[in-house]
């Protein structure tokens, strides 16, 4: 192969012939929910909302730049509706900008790799042919475009987090390394040339640092690809990235201000944590070679491991790897790789605490950008294999890569058969066990949803969470005094869990305890100001007991809260059709209507009010009856 035409070309199709289903997915109970559908400053976005992106922490990190993003691609979504669109944001759109920044980012590794290896390792190799530097950089590209462990991050909606950032990484290396070659005298380059790549290169690291905070190796991993790859001495690396380590330092010091403490705390012994590093370098190792049995709870917590035996040997495993590639002739073509692979995983390897560990030390996501050490790797092997019977042989290997990778994206089509994965992969998984009983729930399927549950409740007694939907699935079979009791049960164990409150104060509305029910919504919304559906279940409440202001007051702001809610606008527009205010019944009934076109409910309150309006009934708008 000696056309880059022919390879990116190559590269394009075998990332859309694997991928191309996700655009078909749903939304899914993973955190979509959280970050997306439920984000205020996403639904809708407005300029507003967006500057406060920029002032809130909104997730566990400041990327105020990825929900930016995301809020310009939520706005585009709303032009484009089918039947699988939530809360006004269509899915397909979100898949696809996954897709898309995917196919960016193959692209930029395939000409990371071409730019190593054909200005790259003075010394390690004399072949500078660019016609034969093309395969190596494409097989090296497909690794990173088409191995399973990558599925994750493109086939999850909020994956973006992480091909977004993998974006922007890539890109300033990309940058950087014609930076650094053009500064050695390799590639001919005016000195403005090379100030505007090194300035290119600064400013998309910290677009980098604005989309996922932990991108602050980025540094690290300049210094060793300029002091080992490029062939820069030291001193003039770290003097060309002073000004990015320290703006790495600030932003760390930041994040660290900012988040608040129980989102940083896990408690790991100071002379365990090599060993938890250890493995988590030996597990990904493993799934790199045998990307097999993926899913999205391994269960590897620091608790799962420091109790058992196998992560004080694990790490054997890769120092025996690194310690015999030091040994070779050429050993700067398998330790930069893997130096490139450590550094990328860096941040979550578990010297320093992080927060995700309490539940599994290891998850495929992590991968993504690290797996340029791979593809680097595979790049390397290429160059330097004369057998032509075994290249043939390898040239095969894409195959099955990208068979594996196939069925690991249909994994992705549903919240049941993500789930579904993750326990059979992981039975004691929590996570798993939960979320697949809530599937259930959704698909009404409520004995299976109970057993998952009851499971859960095995694997973890004291889980909130758990006994909250256990009160769920009671309440949807029509059984209060269950349902109370595991609401309560919830509350006990948390008592700020603002949902067990509200679904609390939903059952005892059903047992026509009110006075209860209304204590149980005010203290949702105490605990979470911000929190909807309490507003619009006590206001609700309110005007049937003739507190006509007050209920309307807190409907409105379940409105403000979920303007495209369709049942946000139902209960208001229902509200103040019994009220006699026609007309603003009908303004968000059409509303309602226009975000939920295929709900008979809504069109049967459209069409009364509609009918009341005709004969007269409505007075004026804002004008009571009594």
């Amino acid at each position: 192969m000696r056309s880059p035409a022919v390879a990116v070309s190559l590269l394009f199709f075998s990332v859309i012939l694997v991928y191309w289903p996700v655009a078909g997915f749903p939304f899914l109970n993973w955190d979509d929910d959280r970050f997306l559908l439920e984000n205020q400053n996403l639904n809708p976005a407005t300029l507003e909302s967006v500057s406060r992106l920029w002032t809130d922490l909104y997730s566990p990190n400041y990327s105020p730049l990825f929900f930016t993003v995301w809020a310009a691609i939520a706005s585009f979504s709303r032009y484009i509706i089918s039947a699988s669109a939530v809360a006004g944001l269509e899915p397909s759109v979100f898949h696809t900008a996954n897709l898309v920044v995917h196919l960016l980012n193959t692209l930029l590794v395939f000409n990371i790799l071409a730019l190593l290896l054909r200005y790259g390792f003075r010394g390690s190799y004399n072949d500078r042919d660019s016609s034969q530097i093309t395969l190596p950089a494409v097989m090296g590209a497909v690794l990173f475009a088409l191995h399973p462990v990558q599925v994750e991050a493109v086939a999850w909606v909020t994956g973006f987090h992480t091909v977004l950032a993998g974006f922007f990484v890539f890109l300033t290396i990309r940058e950087y390394l014609i930076y650094a070659f053009g500064a050695s005298g390799v590639i001919e380059l005016s000195d403005r040339a090379i100030t505007f790549h090194y300035l290119k290169a600064f400013s998309t690291f910290i677009f980098a640092i604005l989309v996922k905070p932990i991108v602050v190796v980025v540094p690290l991993l300049l210094f060793v690809l300029d002091r080992w790859a490029v062939g820069r001495p030291a001193n003039k690396s770290a003097k060309s990235l002073a000004l990015w380590i320290a703006v790495s330092f600030l932003f760390v010091l930041f994040t660290l201000f900012v988040q608040p403490k129980e989102w940083m705390v896990v408690a790991t012994p100071l002379w365990s944590r090599p060993f938890i590093a250890g493995d988590i370098l030996a597990f990904y190792l493993y799934k790199i070679f045998v990307p097999l049995s993926l899913a999205i709870d391994y269960g590897r917590s620091t608790d799962f491991l420091l109790n058992g035996w196998s992560v004080y040997v694990s790490w054997v495993v890769p120092f025996a790897l690194l310690f015999f590639a030091g040994r070779m002739k050429n050993r700067i073509l398998i330790v930069l790789p893997f130096s490139i692979f450590v550094i990328g995983i860096l941040p979550v390897i578990g010297i320093v605490p992080y927060y995700l560990h309490a539940t599994s030390t290891v998850a495929d996501r992590y991968l993504y950008i690290p797996m340029l050490g791979a593809s680097l790797a595979v790049s390397f092997f290429f160059l330097k294999l004369k057998s032509k019977r075994i290249r043939q042989i390898c040239l095969l290997i894409p195959i099955p890569l990208g068979i594996l990778a196939a069925f690991q994206v249909l994994t992705w089509q549903s919240n049941t058969a993500l789930f579904e994965k993750a326990v059979s992969v992981n039975h004691k998984s929590v996570i798993g066990q939960t979320n697949l009983a809530l599937s259930f729930i959704r698909l009404g399927e409520l004995e299976k949803a109970e057993k998952h549950l009851r499971i859960s409740l095995e694997l973890k007694p004291d889980a909130p969470k758990t006994y909250n939907n256990l009160g769920i699935v009671f309440m949807k079979e029509g059984k209060p005094d269950e349902a109370i009791a595991h609401f309560q049960k919830a509350i006990i164990l948390a008592p700020r869990f603002a949902l067990a409150h509200n679904n609390l104060g939903m059952v005892l509305v059903k047992a026509g305890k009110l006075d209860d029910a209304t204590a149980s919504f005010r203290k949702a919304i105490e605990i979470k100001p911000n929190f909807a559906r309490p507003h619009s279940q006590l206001g609700l409440i309110l005007i049937k007991r003739g507190n006509l202001d007050d209920g309307v007051e807190h409907l409105r702001r379940a409105v403000a809260l979920l303007p495209l809610s369709a049942t946000a606008h139902n209960d208001i527009g229902k509200a103040l059709l019994e009220m006699g205010r026609i007309n603003e019944a009908i303004e968000h009934l059409q509303k309602a209507q226009g975000i939920r076109p295929e709900s008979e409910e809504i069109r049967a309150n459209l069409e009364k009010a509609r009918a009341d309006g005709v004969r007269g009934r409505g007075i004026s708008q804002g004008s009571h009856v009594p």
